[in-house]
Order: structure tokens, then C-alpha cells, then sequence
């Protein structure tokens, strides 16, 4: 009894811990607030904390917007349950023409062509491999 039950917790935390170890997908999504160019990314798969943020790092040049994607917050106390993970991440003011957006993961890295449209964003990806984009 007491072995099958330790096997039963190795399995249950090996698995956890596959779960974290493995490339991450995203997905994202693009609107306009105030003037303002917002990116809203989510994990495809869910994550084992409600509320669950990803960390994330901006950097702005002068036709590309570098974000960089590096693991999760969970939120204190964590409130059990599964569900994506998410960030709500200000791009900037408005652009008038094409810009690129850049989302790095430890070794990853897409690069997506952004236009700028009557009905809202127009994205091309150049080069993806983890992130896919979605229209709201």
C-alpha cells in the first residue's frame, strides 16, 4: 500500500513538473485602448494555479517591439484550479504603418508582421514556431 502510493506521487509530480519543463504555446491578441496598442497572451495549455500571470519583459526599437516571455506568477494565496495563464501588456501609442512584434521564450523566437487597419490589426507571421495569433 504505502509503495503504490509513493509511485502514485513520484508519477503525479514527475508529470507536473513535464508539464513546466516543455516549450510553452501562446496565443495573443491585439486591440486598441485609449490611444494605446494592447497585447493580451495566453498559454494554450493550462496551468495548475487560477490567476496565473506570465512574466514578461518589453523592449521597443525603432520598427520592432521585443517581448520577452520568462515563466509565471502565480498569485498568493493560489486558489486551486486549472486555467491558462495571461498578461495584459501595453505595445505603446498607435503606429501608423507596419511594425514587427518579436516574442522571445528561452531559445524561441517568432517575429510577426503588425499593420494597422480600419477594423483593427492585420498580423503575418515571418517566422513562428510557439505563438499563434487570435482575433477577438
Amino acid at each position: 500500500m504505502q509503495c503504490s502510493f509513493l509511485r502514485a506521487f513520484l508519477y503525479v509530480l514527475a508529470a507536473s513538473t513535464v508539464t513546466f519543463a516543455q516549450q510553452n504555446s501562446y496565443s495573443f491578441a491585439l486591440d486598441s485602448v485609449d490611444s494605446r496598442i494592447m497585447l493580451t497572451i495566453r498559454t494554450l495549455a493550462p496551468v495548475p494555479c487560477l490567476g496565473t500571470s506570465i512574466r514578461n519583459q518589453v523592449q521597443w526599437g525603432e520598427d520592432t517591439i521585443v517581448v520577452i516571455l520568462s515563466g509565471f506568477i502565480r498569485p498568493t494565496p493560489c486558489i486551486d484550479g486549472v486555467a491558462p495563464a495571461s498578461s495584459r501588456i501595453s505595445l505603446g501609442r498607435q503606429f501608423k504603418s507596419m511594425i514587427y512584434l518579436r516574442l522571445r521564450e528561452d531559445t524561441s523566437d517568432d517575429l510577426w508582421s503588425i499593420s494597422r487597419t480600419e477594423g483593427g490589426f492585420q498580423t503575418i507571421p515571418v517566422r513562428r514556431s510557439f505563438t499563434s495569433f487570435i482575433k477577438e
